[in-house]
């Protein structure tokens, strides 16, 4: 958690952190519609299992040119899949 917090402070002096404790829940969807309106960049990161990966993708999809997955690259994704396996 303190990666976290460090790298989004190096990008931002008081970045906003939303933690929704799961699956979106209306409230944290209108939170983040505000943010995007306002022009705020949203990085999510959450678990690498397939709920996680659908979450990601709801929000790349709902925010397209304004959310990003932060540390999920294929290399990462299929390293997480082989130690499951």
């Amino acid at each position: 958690m303190w990666q976290l917090l460090q790298g989004l402070k190096e990008m931002t002096p008081n970045p906003p952190l939303v933690c929704t404790h799961g699956q979106f829940k209306l409230a944290s969807l209108l939170l983040l519609d505000k943010l995007a309106t306002s022009g705020t960049l949203i990085y999510y990161s959450g678990d690498y299992d397939p709920e996680g990966l659908s979450m990601a993708e709801r929000l790349l999809l709902r925010y397209p040119g304004q959310a990003k997955a932060w540390h999920y690259t294929l290399e990462i994704i299929s390293f997480r899949a082989r130690i499951r396996s």
